[in-house]
């Protein structure tokens, strides 16, 4: 095998599913990244939890804004879904669950909740969320569905976990700027709507702003949570530069590495061989966030034909928190 070519280590192939896989390659060939989403899988998962609650000790709580925000829109929420006898919230992209712990601390003490189910296309995140919750709310039913939104399975999956019936809602969570690592941001709103029922809500946050502080995406602690998918396939990620920005029109941070030297990466899966070719100076993404607008955010929105119901802003930190009302077809 020549100097310059690599394999995939065998538990590549263990850990991602064929279309994971398919979707890796295109994004190498394509777009020259790793897609960001898939590094919550496997030790991703554990690192990220890790790194997570080695944060909260030192009381910078990473998700603070969204706390803050469901907090100030309770009241609100509550009011919508007043009426109702019970709730089931689905959480989508739901983490460790610590950004929804004290909201539905609060919203089981006026309100009857059925069920919490957490949705990722991590099943180790499932995992932990699961012992989270069962840890903090015993009464509330868990469920787990392992799917990614942005697939066109989301809503066969997911369809057993949604209630149908007047006297329910389904409160669907789309938290801490989940949405910043898709692309097609009016998919994923469409995405909910088919799968809405009438009177459904939907809460999701995102970023307005991004700061011109590099130095938490550069820390060796968030690199390796970001960068072990493309150790896994063969590339040197540690010993490759690394390079952080901000687009010109400052929508998107991002986190790079130069290639060091060439790369041939063979993957052999499914019976077949397919060869994606890095040539040293080339940079592959590997982790990047796209903000928001207002403006672009309503857009969306009114494309998926969701209602808005109400629009906050963080007074400190750049962050928005919508929700949203299914509507007749």
């Amino acid at each position: 095998m020549p100097s310059n070519q690599v394999r995939p280590r065998p538990e590549f192939y263990e850990i991602f599913a064929s279309e994971e896989i398919e979707e890796i390659i295109y994004s190498l060939e394509a777009k020259k990244e790793i897609p960001y989403k898939f590094c919550f899988k496997d030790q991703g998962a554990i690192t990220w939890d890790k790194s997570y609650l080695d944060q909260t000790k030192n009381e910078n709580l990473p998700i603070q804004e969204v706390v803050d925000l469901l907090r100030l829109n309770f009241e609100y929420i509550h009011e919508l879904i007043r009426a109702k006898k019970t709730i089931n919230i689905i959480d989508i992209g739901q983490g460790n669950s610590y950004s929804v712990q004290h909201f539905i601390t609060q919203l089981s003490k006026v309100a009857n909740i059925k069920s919490y189910t957490a949705v990722d296309i991590s099943r180790d995140m499932i995992y932990i969320s699961e012992r989270n919750i069962r840890e903090w709310f015993p009464l509330i039913q868990f469920q787990g569905y392992n799917c990614d939104i942005e697939s066109s399975e989301f809503i066969n999956v997911l369809e057993p976990a949604i209630e149908n019936n007047e006297q329910s809602v389904n409160l669907f969570l789309y938290l801490g700027a989940m949405i910043s690592i898709n692309e097609n941001r009016s998919k994923i709103l469409g995405n909910f709507k088919k799968i809405m029922n009438l009177g459904d809500l939907l809460i999701l946050s995102n970023f307005l702003e991004f700061s011109d502080n590099f130095t938490h995406i550069l820390s060796s602690a968030k690199f390796k949570r970001y960068s072990w998918i493309a150790e896994l396939i063969g590339i040197g990620a540690s010993n490759c530069k690394i390079n952080a920005g901000l687009t010109d029109d400052r929508n998107i941070k991002f986190s790079k590495i130069e290639m060091n030297r060439d790369y041939i990466i063979e993957f052999n899966f499914d019976g077949e061989t397919r060869i994606v070719k890095l040539s040293q100076g080339e940079e592959v993404t590997l982790w990047k966030c796209i903000r928001t607008t207002i403006p672009q955010l309503l857009k969306d929105i009114d494309v998926s034909k969701l209602k808005l119901r109400q629009l906050s802003t963080d007074k400190i930190k750049p962050h928005v928190l919508v929700i949203c009302e299914s509507l007749p077809n």
